[in-house]
This record gives structure tokens, sequence and C-alpha cells, in this order.
């Protein structure tokens, strides 16, 4: 049976729909163990490097986590609404990330004025401006990031992934075959990491018309920011999504059994790169390796209820950290970032110690004075809550 329904003023034919109802999603606590396995090593890192040399790669661990989240909500409701809300889809994300960045970038301007005066001010506000309007990482390859905000570019690829990936998704599953919307979506992934590693060898090999230094830092920057480059971590997660909810990877006793081994070497795998970053040489070969690893994982959590790596996932302070990583994410390294300005004697222990009490208070009050209040507004305003 065939049928078009409205979605925000498009018509959308449900006669290709594929989906197997066994893998809705609903709330599964251990994803707030993947967003802490996310964020601790990238706080860990840019507190104290040498103990978390490849921490950013917890940057693309939420790259997978999110395109698996966001492709598997918009197609269930696709499959079993006839209809995609974007206006909902939009008014979600919104409330989810806007007020805590909205805070935190009204926090830190005070701050700047009172700290480093007026003129620095003035030269912070076309960061401010990327930041709010989600192209800092573009921005970041000319500029090398932003003092205190470096580490937001992350957001912008992910808005932007946010503002296409839905537009994209109701087109081609209007018109193609979920098996050709998953080619589509693999092909596009090998095509972002064919560009990364072009990028990587150009770094190595001094390919440019530009001076070997300046060759180096942009297509450095350029392959670590931008999202043509990044965004295979985010497709690969979609694939999975799509691949899961469509049955095309469906549970079994021994599928659970696989993803409980296959769970536990990816976290070993993890650690490892997190703690040694044994692919520097092969940047990009490593990070793909890390990024099907983390494939694995995220299955494994949502699978894979009585596996170890679950369980371990599902520890109340890894739920505890899962719930706040967002707000962990946005205030830790503005922190970190303006004690080594302003107070650069004092020791490494001194500043961590005082950057994660700033931090924890920071983090505490985003999340129960501005985050959740306006998680209540949604509900409010009957916008249907994902747990994503």
């Amino acid at each position: 049976m065939a049928r078009n329904e409205a979605v925000d003023g498009e018509a959308v034919d449900d006669q290709h729909a594929e989906f197997d109802p066994s893998t809705r999603l609903g709330f599964r606590p251990s994803l707030n163990g993947v967003r802490a396995a996310a964020v601790i090593p990238v706080v860990v890192g840019h507190t104290v490097s040498r103990l978390s040399p490849g921490g950013f790669s917890g940057v693309r661990l939420f790259f997978v986590l999110s395109g698996f989240l966001i492709t598997t909500l918009l197609f269930e409701e696709w499959a079993t609404q006839g209809a995609i809300r974007l206006g909902a889809f939009y008014a979600r994300r919104a409330l989810r990330l806007l007020p805590a960045l909205f805070f935190i970038v009204a926090v830190d301007m005070v701050v700047v004025a009172a700290l480093d005066g007026g003129t620095a001010l003035r030269h912070h506000v076309p960061t401010v401006f990327s930041i709010l309007f989600y192209f800092a990482n573009w921005r970041s390859i000319p500029f090398d990031g932003g003092r205190e905000f470096g580490h937001l570019w992350s957001l912008s690829v992910e808005e932007q992934f946010y503002l296409l990936w839905p537009l994209g998704l109701i087109l081609m599953l209007r018109h193609l075959r979920v098996r050709t919307v998953i080619v589509i979506a693999a092909g596009s992934a090998v095509a972002s990491w064919c560009i990364a590693q072009t990028l990587e060898l150009h770094v190595k090999h001094g390919l440019s018309h530009l001076s070997e230094f300046d060759a180096q830092q942009i297509g450095r920057r350029h392959e670590f920011y931008g999202t043509d480059a990044v965004a295979y971590a985010i497709l690969i997660g979609c694939v999975l999504a799509l691949l899961r909810s469509s049955g095309r990877i469906r549970a079994s006793d021994k599928y659970r059994t696989f993803l409980g081994g296959a769970g536990a070497a990816s976290l070993v795998i993890y650690a490892i790169y997190v703690g040694t970053y044994p692919f520097e040489s092969h940047r990009e070969i490593g990070l793909l390796i890390l990024t099907f690893a983390f494939a694995l994982l995220v299955l494994c959590a949502v699978d894979a209820p009585r596996s170890l790596v679950t369980r371990l996932l599902s520890l109340p302070p890894l739920q505890l950290i899962g719930r706040v990583s967002y707000g962990l994410y946005l205030w830790h390294f503005v922190i970190l970032s303006h004690l080594h300005r302003h107070l650069p004697h004092i020791s490494v222990a001194e500043r961590t110690a005082l950057a994660a009490v700033l931090t924890t208070i920071a983090v505490w009050f985003s999340y129960n004075f501005v985050e959740q209040p306006c998680l209540r507004w949604r509900k409010r305003l009957h916008v249907e809550a994902h747990p994503a």
C-alpha cells in the first residue's frame, strides 16, 4: 500500500518503506555511556595531553553516534508515520543545542571584556560569529581555531549535517529504494575518506603551489576540520542506522555474541589509540580503522544489552557523564584556555584542579538551569523528544 503524507509542505511516498519494527531504538541507557566514552578522552587530552595523545578521536565517536541516532530516528519516523516533520526535527535540535551554546558564548564574552579589554573582545567577535552560525570549522582552516572556542569546530560539522542530511534523506527515500540510499551514503563516506587521505598525502609530500610550511599547515587543518574530510565518520553512522533499521542487520543470539566480542575489541582499540596514538604517520588509515571500531561499539551498546561492554557503559558514573557530556564538552576547554592565559604561573596540578572545580560548577549550572528548562519547553510545545 502506498500513501502520500505532507512533510512540511513536501509529499512523501512510503511505497518503498522497509522497516523492521524490532529495531525501534527507544531509550538506551548504554548510549549515555558511549557519550561518556567519547568526551572523557577529549577532556583528558586537552587537560594533560601526554595522558591522552589520541584523545581527539573521541570527537569521531560523537560523529558516528550522531549519524547513527539521527538517521535511525528520521528513518523510523518516515517508515512508521509516512512523514518526516522537518520543523519538529529542527526545533528539537535547536532546543537541545542552542541554549547552552548561547549561554557559554555570553559568559565568555563577559569574561573576555573584563579580563582582556575591549580590543580583545572586538577581535573575538569573528570567532563568536562563526560559532553561532556554525561555520567555525571552515574558519579554523586559515585561522587555526579561535583560542577558547577552538574545540567547537566539531559542533559546526554536526550542525551542517543536521541541516543537510534530513533534506537529502527525504528526497532519496521519496524516490529510491532503501538499498540504493545505503549505497549512496556508503559511496559518499568512501569519497569523504578519499578526500582526507589525499589531503594527508599532500601534507606529507608537499604537493601544493603554496610554500611548504603553508601547505602543511593549511592541508593538515583542512584534513582535521573540513566537513568534506571528516564526514565519513558521520556517514558510517548513517549507513549503520539504515542497515539496522531496514532489517538488513538482524538480531540473533550469534549476532549478539559477536557484538559482545566486537564491542570489547573496539574498546581495546580505542584505549590503545587514545593512550599511544599509534597511527600518527598514517593518520587517516588509523582513523578509518577506529571509525569502524566505533560503529561496532555503538551496535554493541544498542543490540547486545547483556554484554560486558554494555553493562560497563551503563554504570552510573558513565551515565552521569553521558547526560552532561554536551555541557562538559562546551565548558572544559573554555575554562582551561582562560586559566592558561590569565594564570600562567600556577602549576599544572593546580590549574587542573581549579579547572575541574570550575568546569563542574559551570556544567552543573548549565545542565540544570539552561538545558533542562529548555527541554521541558520542548515537551510543552509538543515537540516529540528523542534520545539524540
